[in-house]
């Protein structure tokens, strides 16, 4: 009781009910491959683990513990080992005051370290690669019919936060666009784009349908959520155009958390039910935010909090190894098409280590270019998509 009451009060099942009719019955996903989807995970009155999630099979490999704290928030540095998430402890009647902290999780070794209390209350969390930094949004009740929300930095060691912008209606989500240094947030019919060096307030652009649940995908560096008319749907964040991809047959639940692989476009959703005797019955939701397919999972054992996906570590060195074992393998045909990506690849590599990231950039996109006009030909043409995806992720994650 006390895990539904700190998950009720933080926020987290505020949420948008997908349940449009699919136009076929979707195939079974597959497990990714490119990373690893995380869930926090947990039966009544247990401490929380962190699991190595399937969504095809709605299974969880438990990792390691958490703590025994409530989980309402979780984000992945797509750079490094570690999760962080927001941590609840008290508020149950009788019991201490609400509490909240950040943990940091090492997915390597399992260490697992808490903040001192924050002074605000994360209602989500995202990672920024390309300053590795961490931000978190809350809301505030001015009275029964205002609200405020504030954006902020905050150090996950010390928890300190440091207030960047305040602005009009509730937020309950946040993602960010490394490559231009944007940062996303939506208040019901409203979405707020904010710089994220400085979180100045870029822009206001209005959304009809609201729009809820954000996903930034890097790779096709695009902006999806789900909007109040219950369809998934790639946002303009400049117009605030929304253009629905895809059709879902989502049983009668509620979004309550979500994450992205870029590099597959594969959106990850936690559905969550109300089940017999009060008990929440989660599921876990994969779409493609490409080709609109979707699939269901059945029904997880245990209570999911939140989610997160972590990548498989992309560096200059792995995407060299990348075109190197594609030429091996006969995924790339020729040594001079292969020798001569390379070389951009190298050149690329030395200037981002000398932190020339625009210098870096263009190779990339150079790279980028050669790739696009040898796919179908000398390189097989889904491994010059990933290749290609890898690269844009090099771009956007430039320190």
């Amino acid at each position: 009781m006390l895990k539904k009451s700190l998950r009720r009060g933080f926020g987290l099942v505020t949420a948008a009910l997908i349940a449009s009719v699919a136009a076929a019955q979707p195939v079974p996903a597959a497990a990714p491959t490119n990373g690893t989807l995380l869930g926090a995970v947990s039966c009544l009155f247990c401490s929380v683990v962190l699991d190595q999630l399937d969504p095809a099979a709605g299974t969880g490999a438990p990792l390691f513990t958490l703590g025994q704290f409530s989980v309402n928030a979780m984000v992945a540095d797509p750079t490094s080992h570690l999760v962080y998430g927001v941590a609840g402890t008290g508020g149950g009647k009788g019991g201490p005051p609400p509490s909240v902290q950040i943990f940091t999780a090492d997915t390597q070794t399992g260490k697992v370290t808490t903040s001192p209390a924050l002074t605000l209350i994360p209602a989500a969390l995202a990672f920024d690669p390309a300053t590795h930094q961490l931000f978190g949004v809350t809301f505030t009740t001015v009275d029964a019919q205002t609200f405020t929300s504030e954006l902020f930095r905050v150090d996950p060691a010390t928890g300190s936060v440091t207030s960047l912008a305040t602005f009009p209606s509730s937020a309950s989500n946040l993602v960010v666009d490394p490559a231009s240094n944007m940062l996303y947030s939506s208040t019901g019919d409203r979405l707020f784009a904010f710089n994220s060096r400085t979180g100045a307030i870029l822009q206001m652009t209005n959304l009809n349908p609201g729009v809820s649940h954000l996903v930034y995908d890097t790779a096709a560096r695009a902006l999806y959520g789900v909007s109040n008319a219950s369809r998934f749907v790639k946002v303009n964040p400049s117009t605030g155009a929304e253009t629905p991809v895809g059709a879902f047959n989502f049983p009668a639940g509620l979004a309550t958390a979500e994450t992205i692989d870029s590099l597959t476009h594969s959106v990850y959703f936690v559905e969550t039910d109300l089940g017999l005797g009060g008990q929440f019955v989660n599921r876990i939701a994969t779409i493609d935010d490409q080709s609109g397919a979707s699939t269901l999972s059945p029904q997880l054992a245990q209570n999911l909090w939140a989610i997160a996906f972590q990548p498989s570590a992309i560096t200059p060195e792995s995407i060299q190894a990348d075109v190197s074992g594609a030429l091996a393998s006969g995924a790339i045909d020729n040594a001079g098409v292969a020798n001569s990506l390379l070389a951009k690849l190298s050149a690329a590599a030395d200037a981002r280590s000398s932190g020339h990231c625009a210098t870096a950039a263009n190779l990339y996109a150079s790279f980028i270019s050669d790739l696009s006009a040898q796919s179908g030909k000398h390189v097989a043409a889904a491994t010059a998509a990933h290749l290609r995806d890898e690269a844009q992720f090099l771009i956007a994650s430039c320190p």
